[in-house]
């Protein structure tokens, strides 16, 4: 799998105002968290980060530039209803490369009676019981 790379930075101010001023000079607030690790407030070029988009690569791993090991997946984007370029604030999780994982999924699966018929077609005919 591709890693994006994005050069963030971490950021010192909070707030409505310090946030407001980051738009207007072209970086996106942003925070990167993870297990077993404190969050951090960065921010992230628009410029870069709209070219991401546009090439529909949001579920690809980041590489954000922070030094170390800072691979990331996007968890949240939180953007303008009516115009889709403009992002208010991201949201990384980070990645260990080296971590398995493994889960359990439960799924139901329910049919009406023409996607039986297709099913029956498909497969031949079932036994009643």
């Amino acid at each position: 799998m591709e890693i994006i790379k994005l050069q963030a930075r971490e950021r010192d101010g909070a707030g409505k105002s310090y946030t407001r001023k980051a738009r207007a000079s072209g970086w996106i607030p942003a925070v990167y968290y993870g297990h077993d690790r404190e969050p951090k407030k960065i921010e992230v070029p628009h410029k870069e980060f709209a070219t991401v988009v546009r090439g529909r690569k949001t579920t690809h791993l980041f590489d954000l530039g922070l030094g170390g090991d800072s691979i990331a997946v996007i968890r949240e984007i939180q953007r303008r209803v009516l115009k889709d370029t403009d992002f208010f604030h991201l949201d990384f999780m980070h990645v260990d490369m080296n971590e398995k994982w493994s889960w359990k999924c439960r799924s139901n699966l329910r049919a009406s009676q023409s996607a039986s018929r297709t099913i029956t077609a498909y497969w031949g005919t079932r036994s009643k019981s």
